[in-house]
C-alpha cells in the first residue's frame, strides 16, 4: 500500500477536459479496428455531500459542491468506458461537448450518441443543438456530412 501510494501521490485530475486520457486513448486506438472505434458519449449529473475538504499534498481546498458533472466514451463495439471529462456544479455545454467529440476524433475514435437523462440542464443542451422528436440527430462538429443522434437512458 505504501508503494501505491507514493506512486500516485503526485496523480492529479482537474477540472475539464482530461487531456491526457485523449493521448492514451490515442495510443489504445492504434490496437483497434475501425468498428471497435465507434463510441457514444454519455453523460450525467452525480450528486455529492456538500462539504469541504484540505489536500494537504497538494495544499487546496477541494469543495464545497453540490453536484459532479461526469462525461464518459463507451464504446458500441468493444468494451471500454473511460471517463474523460468532470466539473464540478456545472450543466453541460455544447462548447464542452464538441471539444470531448473533437479529442475524440483526434484520438482516432468516431462518436455516433450521445447519451443523458431528461433533466433540465440537458433538455436545455438538446435545444441548443436543434435536435428534436423529429430530428433525433445534430451535424457531427468534426465529420460535416455525418451525425450524432441523442438518446435519452432509460430510467
Amino acid at each position: 500500500m505504501s508503494f501505491i501510494r507514493k506512486h500516485f501521490q503526485d496523480f492529479i485530475i482537474k477540472e475539464g477536459h482530461f487531456d491526457h486520457v485523449h493521448s492514451l486513448m490515442a495510443v489504445m486506438a492504434t490496437k483497434m479496428t475501425d468498428k471497435q472505434r465507434i463510441c457514444g458519449l454519455c453523460f450525467d449529473e452525480v450528486h455529492l455531500k456538500a462539504d469541504i475538504s484540505y489536500n494537504a499534498t497538494h495544499d487546496n481546498v477541494i469543495g464545497p459542491h453540490s453536484n459532479a458533472n461526469v462525461l464518459m466514451v463507451r464504446g458500441l463495439y468493444a468494451k471500454y468506458k473511460i471517463p474523460i471529462f468532470a466539473a464540478f456544479d456545472k450543466a453541460m455545454t455544447k462548447k464542452d461537448l464538441f471539444e470531448a467529440i473533437e479529442g475524440l476524433y483526434k484520438a482516432g475514435f468516431h462518436v455516433v450518441t450521445v447519451t443523458c437523462d431528461q433533466g433540465p440542464n440537458n433538455t436545455s443542451l438538446k435545444k441548443e443543438l436543434g435536435v428534436t422528436y423529429k430530428k433525433p440527430w445534430f451535424t457531427n462538429p468534426v465529420r460535416p456530412g455525418s451525425h450524432i443522434y441523442f438518446l435519452h437512458d432509460v430510467p
